[in-house]
């Protein structure tokens, strides 16, 4: 149990140190989750979802939202299976309703694409979690999340990012 955590809390997976051969500025958060996984938080930043456990497997919108997190630097929203050894997730959902980009300020050819931070870096959002990310890419047989992770401007650092585990 990491410093801090109470009975019944865990370490999210996936958080740590991403491996020598990646290029990183910072690491990810030690992120706790608590409320039966579906709540990550990490200092001031939280992520929460409706739902993360026993999701169907056709689908379904789970509602998403986060408070505490840097106005000034986006994030995207997604789907992801989650990085061996405390790398950075890899493959993530993308389009139809299965991500969102976060961000106040994002670049000019994304100012149609991203929804703003709300007051106090908080965000909510609907996604559609289907357990299929891609073909190769199932969540039925490997670890997923539901993540938050730094959009481009500032794709190598991992503050941003907090996980709740789906299954």
């Amino acid at each position: 149990r990491p410093a801090g955590a109470q009975a019944g809390q865990s370490s999210v997976p996936g958080a740590g140190d991403a491996p020598a051969a990646a290029v990183v500025v910072s690491k990810a958060p030690a992120a706790v989750l608590s409320d039966g996984g579906r709540i990550a938080s990490f200092g001031e930043m939280s992520l929460a979802a409706s739902k993360v456990r026993s999701l169907k497997a056709e689908g379904q919108v789970v509602t998403v939202s986060g408070s505490g997190f840097d106005e000034t630097r986006g994030v995207f929203l997604a789907l992801c299976a989650v990085g061996q050894n405390g790398a950075a997730p890899t493959t993530c959902s993308a389009g139809d309703q299965t991500s969102a980009w976060i961000s106040s300020s994002p670049p000019a050819y994304a100012s149609e694409l991203a929804k703003p931070y709300a007051e106090d870096g908080a965000f909510t959002v609907e996604l559609r979690i289907k357990p299929l990310i891609d073909t190769a890419t199932d969540c039925r047989r490997i670890a997923c999340a539901i993540f938050t992770r730094s959009d481009d401007p500032a794709s190598s650092d991992r503050s941003q990012e907090l996980a709740l585990p789906v299954t």
